[in-house]
């Protein structure tokens, strides 16, 4: 992980996005791409959002223990981090400049934004990760991948089993689906004022991600 400090924060650049970009090794041209950024003050305005319920266990606000509680991002940062430096390098962005550091900043905000969050337990949420780092792990840099695998067969395979069993697993990609189209939303609108050039690449990290997401069988 590439680790940036801005705003007091650690932004953390996956090992799959920066080994796509490159230029990112360069001392001069490093950039804060990494698309996390903290969330857990977000609780409370997240539980509104979502009708205070959690979304992959529909339990409702209250019945689990508040320590025992996380918020997620939706859509797993390190696989947006992907799509965006797919799209970067479609575009050939050799360097990080002014339009890819405008862009990664419009993706950071859709990403961690409301509508790709959820506050769920502790449990869920470490179950949850390991499918989609199965997933990163099996798309290569020239955008093909080994045997198609679904999400949810990765998750099956793996600690998340007991998810699909009980039904949360159905939810989480339900909930993937809507996040994706407030996302999608969101990035159009706050394309409006940017520089030339990143709108495009902006559009192009929606469409890298929503090929990702079709491919793991979630559309």
């Amino acid at each position: 992980m590439w680790l940036i400090e801005r705003d007091g924060h650690k932004i953390m650049l996956s090992v799959s996005a920066s080994s796509i970009l490159r230029c990112v090794k360069d001392d001069e041209t490093r950039y804060a791409f990494g698309l996390r950024m903290p969330v857990t003050q977000k609780r409370d305005v997240v539980w509104e959002w979502r009708g205070d319920m959690d979304v992959y266990s529909h339990k409702a606000r209250g019945t689990t223990s508040t320590a025992a509680l996380q918020v997620d991002h939706v859509i797993e940062c390190q696989l947006a981090e992907v799509a965006m430096a797919r799209a970067m390098r479609a575009h050939n962005v050799t360097r990080i400049g002014m339009v890819a550091g405008q862009a990664s900043e419009v993706l950071r905000g859709a990403s961690n934004d409301v509508f790709n969050l959820n506050v769920t337990t502790m449990r869920i949420n470490q179950a949850k990760k390991g499918p989609f780092v199965s997933a990163i792990n099996r798309l290569k840099i020239d955008g093909h991948s080994l045997r198609r695998v679904s999400l949810k067969q990765m998750a099956r395979m793996g600690r998340a089993r007991w998810m699909v069993d009980s039904g949360d697993w159905d939810r989480v990609e339900t909930a993937i689906e809507k996040s994706f189209d407030c996302v999608r939303d969101a990035l159009v609108i706050n394309t409006v004022d940017v520089l030339p050039g990143v709108e495009t690449i902006v559009d192009s990290t929606a469409d890298e991600l929503h090929a990702i997401l079709e491919h793991l069988d979630i559309f």
